[in-house]
């Protein structure tokens, strides 16, 4: 997609702004901006009252100014929500949860006004009123959960904007390849990968003998990817199968169609996940001031990454007393023993 290519190409995309977005998306500065007709429940007819107002009294200094000025008949409360939902109020300083609070208050009585206004009667609102409610103080409350403002920006808008939930697991993705990197030219049918990422998608169906499996859907910074999960593998890993679950799967390369998909064979929470040390020795094996560096480095930097290593044609697990930590410094030293592009952490 557009947003996806933005990314890659590292383009800074903006959250959508109602005083700053126009219907489709923009140029601000260096960066994309979200338009407003990418949000869920905005209609054109909304957008077009929004950028006339804007455009004839400037732009809106609160969501009390914003709803005063606007048709209420059109830009209604499912549009507001959507609207703070995906950060289009964000500008104003105000927390997307404070907003939501006031937000019914607001609307009624903008609403109100607009229609005593078209009867040609004040009503309620008189002068000293119509202040009040433009002065009306936002709740002293803690503004929701990073992960929701995240989820309802997806919601509103198909995306992630102000960040993403695999943030907090950026540096163990690190050690896998990128999703976006398995291409056709790049990755052999039947390839042994693992991957990280979100499993945004689970569509779980019952084979022909009764059993259960499932389809997935996992994506990561750069892409996504169809899994297939077998029976066997589903029912290992059943409880971490459903949408919005960080994972890390391990399975062999699919492409009978051309397009390159992934047989699952295991599945881990990313949250649990811990990497693992592969090191490739020479065929002949370490000269002795080597072995003896290695030694050394195992004694300083003993940890609880298990460690495999690299020999005789097979890759073999070393025993509890030859795992490693995760210092920077235990990497650099491993590379200097064996050599650039022997060490692997995944």
């Amino acid at each position: 997609t557009y947003i996806e290519l933005c990314r890659r190409m590292g383009i800074k995309i903006l959250p959508p702004d109602i005083n700053a977005s126009s219907a489709y998306f923009s140029v601000d500065g260096d960066a994309i901006r979200f338009g407003l007709a990418a949000v869920r429940n905005v209609g054109e007819t909304a957008i077009e009252n929004v950028a006339r107002i804007r455009e004839e009294g400037g732009p809106f200094g609160s969501l009390s100014d914003f709803c005063r000025r606007v048709d209420m008949r059109v830009v209604n409360r499912r549009v507001i929500e959507s609207l703070i939902k995906c950060g289009a109020f964000d500008s104003f300083g105000a927390k997307r949860s404070q907003l939501l609070a006031i937000l019914p208050q607001t609307v009624m009585e903008a609403a109100q006004q607009q229609k005593d206004a078209v009867s040609g009667q004040m009503g309620l609102f008189s002068d000293e009123t119509i202040e009040e409610t433009g002065m009306l103080q936002l709740p002293d409350i803690d503004e929701v959960p990073k992960a929701e403002r995240l989820r309802w920006e997806k919601e509103a808008t198909g995306f992630y904007i102000t960040g993403h939930p695999l943030d907090q697991y950026a540096a163990k993705l690190e050690n896998l390849p990128r999703i976006g990197s398995l291409q056709p030219d790049t990755v052999r049918d039947k390839q042994v990968v693992r991957i990280g990422g979100m499993l945004t998608e689970a569509k779980r169906i019952t084979t022909k003998k009764g059993d259960t499996m499932c389809f997935a859907t996992v994506e990561d910074f750069t892409d996504s990817i169809e899994v297939t999960v077998f029976p066997r593998t589903f029912y290992q890993n059943m409880n971490l199968l459903v949408p919005d679950t960080p994972v890390v799967v391990q399975g062999h390369i699919d492409m009978t169609d051309e397009t390159v998909k992934l047989i699952a064979d295991s599945v881990w929470a990313l949250k649990d996940y811990r990497f693992a040390y592969y090191i490739e020795l020479p065929a002949g094996g370490l000269p002795e001031v080597k072995r003896t560096e290695m030694k050394q480095l195992i004694a300083a930097h003993h940890g609880d990454y298990a460690t495999f290593f690299h020999s005789g044609g097979h890759w073999q697990k070393a025993r509890e007393n030859f795992w490693l930590d995760d210092a920077a410094e235990t990497f650099e030293q491993l590379t200097a023993i064996v050599g650039a592009g022997k060490v692997r952490k995944r």
